[in-house]
């Protein structure tokens, strides 16, 4: 199973607070972790620190986080710290969108929770 979190757009300190739920439960979760930055305008050490968090957790039970559809500041500052590297980056979503897959989004984006929209791809 794959989740795909749609970040917020703001990957501060009160957005990582807003979604601390979601962010725990995606670090729990049983399967690789694809976090859409498509929304994200500004990201802080906050933001490192939640994607940093999910990855540790996931490592340990063979699973990644890949981000797709970085650009802007978050790209800029997630390059220049090699976070970029470590997680690894796409340029959308849609090659690793293959099997089962769970969206989730961010608190105040329009699916909730961590199992709102589960879908199947070909």
């Amino acid at each position: 199973m794959r989740f795909v979190f749609k970040a917020p757009q703001r990957f501060d300190a009160d957005g990582v607070t807003a979604n601390r739920t979601v962010i725990e439960r995606l670090a729990n979760s049983n399967g690789d972790v694809i976090v859409d930055m498509a929304e994200v305008e500004l990201i802080d050490g906050s933001g490192f620190g939640a994607l940093a968090h999910i990855h540790k957790r996931l490592a340990r039970q063979k699973h990644s986080v890949t981000v797709v559809n970085v650009g802007g500041q978050p790209r800029d500052l997630m390059l220049r710290t090699g976070l970029l590297d470590v997680l690894g980056s796409r340029a959308s979503a849609e090659t690793l969108m293959t099997g089962d897959y769970v969206i989730v989004a961010a608190q105040g984006q329009a699916a909730e929770g961590i199992a709102t929209d589960r879908r199947t791809a070909a």
